[in-house]
């Protein structure tokens, strides 16, 4: 039996399908159906969890201030010296 995922799970699903999408193709030619296609919901479900496209690309641009600087620093660290 399937597990029904919280809102905040879905809402992550999305963020992630369309930062995926734009690195795909350039951003302003991700649609909402697409984004709902690659997480395997309708058109309707996205924006139950979004009130609009733009607030997707908020969520995005949230989700990388977040994960950018620890991302950054890593990267800045340069790769790990051999044991």
């Amino acid at each position: 039996m399937r597990r029904r995922k919280s809102a905040e799970e879905r809402r992550d699903e999305i963020v992630a399908a369309t930062l995926r999408l734009a690195s795909e193709e350039s951003p302003e030619r991700v649609t909402t159906e697409a984004i709902a296609r690659a997480v395997g919901i309708t058109q309707a479900a996205v924006f139950r969890h979004f009130s609009s496209k733009s607030g997707i690309w908020v969520a995005v641009a949230a989700w990388l201030a977040e994960t950018a600087p620890c991302r950054w620093r890593e990267a800045a660290a340069g790769p790990a010296s051999p044991p």
